[in-house]
């Protein structure tokens, strides 16, 4: 897989299709490469690659022995600088929360494009 000029990559991942699709057509239409993967294995393997990347999304609750936050625990042991940001529609607000006093990115669904827009631009940023 090459990706083109010097724009920001972004492993996207999640496990619901059609929020993939719309997650990785809104990314593509602001200006980021992106990889889609719709399982957490599929995007250890492309993160060991060392496919250069600038950030991984992903969300926290996906089907299978992997879920998002065990996820991105096993890219940091990996590639402790990429970055990482979260998403879901399903935690409950203690645990947002406490995402946030971890101080991880999370962006909560439903979004609108705008949103998403701003939040990714931030976090590559941060």
């Amino acid at each position: 897989m090459t990706m083109r000029d010097d724009k920001p990559t972004i492993l996207v991942v999640d496990d619901d299709i059609d929020v993939l699709e719309t997650e990785t057509i809104m990314l593509d239409e602001f200006g980021y490469n992106t990889i889609p993967c719709t399982r957490a294995d599929e995007a250890l393997d492309i993160v060991a690659s060392g496919m250069p990347l600038d950030m991984v999304l992903t969300d926290v609750i996906m089907v299978g022995s992997i879920d998002g936050w065990h996820l991105a625990e096993r890219i940091r042991a990996v590639r402790p600088h990429l970055k990482i940001a979260f998403t879901s529609g399903y935690l409950m607000p203690s645990t947002v929360d406490k995402v946030i006093a971890r101080g991880e990115l999370f962006l909560p669904k439903p979004w609108r494009a705008v949103t998403l827009m701003n939040f990714v631009r931030g976090a590559l940023a941060s």
